[in-house]
C-alpha cells in the first residue's frame, strides 16, 4: 500500500512503537481490522503478528480481547505493552473465583486497551457473562491453528471460542498463525463463523537460515555432541512419542535440563515444559511434530 495521505494508524505507530512504517505483509491485516473487517493472517514467526492486532486495537478503541494458548506468550506481550505505556490486563495465572472476579471488576472499571486470556478461561461462566460489559471492540486469536482438528496443535478449548460471539456480536475478529494449510484456514473460518474474512499469507522463507542434509556414520554420537557442546537452547525432533520419551531420558542422563514433548502428554504438562523451555529452565526439548507453536526465543542454536 502506498499513499501520500496520512494513514489512520501512523501517529500511533510512531508514538508507541517508534516506527515510521510497517512491514509490507502487515499492511493487509491491519488495514482490514481497522476497517472493521474480520481477517485471517498466516505470517512467519518473528513477522510482527502481534502488531497486526495491537495497532488496530488502539485505532478502533475500546478493549481488545487477546486469546492466547500459553501463559508465557501472554506475559511477554503484557510486559511489552506496559513498557510502551499501553494499559493492559491479563487473566493468565488467575485461578480462584475471587481473584478472577477482582481482575474482571478492574477491567470493567478501567477499560484497558488489551485483555489477555486463555481459551480455557473463556469457558468459565464468570468470564462469559462479563464480556459484554468490557467494551470489547476487537478480538485477536493468537496461534489460531489450534482451533482446527486438522492442525498439529489442536486444542479442544479453542473450538469453544466461538461461543462468546453472542456476548460481543459487534466485535471484529482477527486470527493469526504462522502455520496453516488451506484446510485449517477453512476450519478456522467455519468454526468462528467468520463471514467472508480477508485472508492474508506471507512467505515463510528465511534467507538467514541454512539447511544442510548430510550422511553420518553415527547420528547418536552427533546428537550427544550437540547437547554437550552447544550453548543456548536446542530441539530434537523424533518420529514417535516413544522415541521422544526414550531420548529425553538418555540425554537427561548425560546433561540436565532435557524434557520430552508430544501429544500424549496432558495440556498442563505440555504448557509447563514449553514455558520452562522459553524461560531457559529447560535447555533441550525432545519432541514430535506436536511441538510447533510459534515462540519468540532468540537463543535457539540448533535443531536436530
Amino acid at each position: 500500500m502506498n499513499s501520500e495521505q496520512p494513514l489512520p494508524w501512523s501517529s500511533l505507530l510512531k508514538q508507541f512503537w517508534g516506527y515510521d512504517s510497517l512491514r509490507q505483509h502487515q499492511f493487509g491485516p491491519i488495514e482490514a481490522l481497522c476497517a472493521g473487517k474480520d481477517a485471517i493472517a498466516v505470517l512467519p514467526t518473528g513477522g510482527g503478528k502481534s502488531l497486526c492486532y495491537q495497532l488496530p486495537g488502539l485505532v478502533r478503541g475500546g478493549t481488545t480481547l487477546v486469546i492466547s494458548p500459553l501463559i508465557a506468550l501472554m506475559q511477554d506481550q503484557l510486559k511489552d505493552l506496559k513498557s510502551r505505556g499501553i494499559h493492559a490486563f491479563s487473566l493468565a495465572g488467575v485461578s480462584s473465583l475471587r481473584e478472577l472476579e477482582r481482575v474482571l471488576d478492574n477491567a470493567e472499571r478501567c477499560q484497558p486497551s488489551f485483555l489477555f486470556t486463555s481459551p480455557e478461561k473463556l469457558e468459565r461462566p464468570v468470564v462469559q457473562v462479563r464480556l459484554n460489559r468490557l467494551g470489547i471492540n476487537t478480538v485477536a486469536v493468537d496461534e489460531a491453528h489450534c482451533i482446527s482438528e486438522w492442525g498439529h496443535d489442536f486444542r479442544p478449548a479453542y473450538r469453544h471460542i466461538a461461543a462468546v460471539r453472542s456476548e460481543i456480536p459487534k466485535a471484529v475478529w482477527g486470527c493469526f498463525t504462522a502455520t496453516a494449510t488451506e484446510r485449517v484456514i477453512t476450519d478456522i473460518q467455519e468454526n468462528l463463523k467468520l463471514a467472508h474474512p480477508a485472508v492474508y499469507r506471507s512467505s515463510t522463507r528465511r534467507d538467514n537460515l541454512n539447511y544442510s542434509v548430510c550422511s553420518v556414520r553415527d547420528s547418536e554420537a552427533m546428537l550427544y555432541q550437540a547437547v554437550l557442546n552447544s550453548n543456548g537452547a536446542g530441539l530434537v525432533y523424533v518420529e514417535t512419542r516413544y522415541k521422544a520419551e526414550k531420548w529425553a531420558k538418555r540425554l537427561e542422563g548425560i546433561h540436565g535440563g532435557v524434557e520430552s514433548y508430544h501429544a500424549g502428554l496432558d495440556s498442563q504438562t505440555r504448557a509447563y515444559r514449553l514455558e520452562g523451555w522459553i524461560r531457559g529452565e529447560i535447555r533441550v526439548i525432545v519432541c514430535t511434530n506436536a511441538f510447533g507453536m510459534g515462540i519468540d526465543k532468540s537463543d535457539v542454536r540448533w535443531v536436530f
